[in-house]
């Protein structure tokens, strides 16, 4: 029955969020969020897990066949774009992750570990990513670009991290 409560009240606050405007990601975020207090929280927990091992693989099933690979071709004026874009978009993300950690205070931690843990966030990044282009804020092209970014720092994230902890 708590099972039942709890997938509920989830969906309620995702549709809620529909309703006033925002994804329905950010209201089932935001009834997490609330439920994280619950005194049963890690037997709801325990038992969405396999609903979640299900759902999560049709996410990136959706986004894999949202790819539109012609935005890539590096024979194409389009294609030749977006793979600079991603390059440029990459080092930016690169270096700003890398460096982000100097401007906060005290030496007592590895800054570049640290820089480097950040990096692969690319579950978020992919939701977002998604969202532009079924929003219609991104083209196809661009959307293209950011997937080949996420990809990128996601798999050179925890090299430069493993590589931040040996020195």
């Amino acid at each position: 029955m708590l099972l039942v409560m709890a997938i509920s009240y989830f969906l309620i606050l995702a549709y809620g969020a529909k309703v006033v405007g925002l994804e329905l990601m950010i209201g089932a975020y935001a009834a997490g969020v609330a439920f994280a207090s619950h005194p049963e929280r890690n037997h709801v927990e325990e038992d969405i897990k396999p609903l979640c091992e299900l759902l999560t693989p049709l996410f990136f099933i959706l986004l894999g066949a949202s790819m539109e690979f012609s935005g890539l071709d590096p024979f194409s004026e389009a294609g030749r774009q977006s793979w600079g874009f991603a390059a440029l978009l990459f080092v930016a993300d690169v270096v700003g992750k890398l460096f982000a950690p100097f401007f906060i205070p005290g030496n007592g931690m590895n800054k570049w570990a640290v820089g480097s843990g950040i990096m692969p966030r690319g579950e978020v990044g992919l939701i977002f990513a998604q969202m532009g282009l079924m929003s219609g804020s991104f083209s196809s092209e661009l959307f293209s670009s950011f997937v080949v970014v996420i990809i990128a720092t996601t798999m050179v994230g925890p090299v430069l991290l493993r590589v931040s902890w040996r020195a």
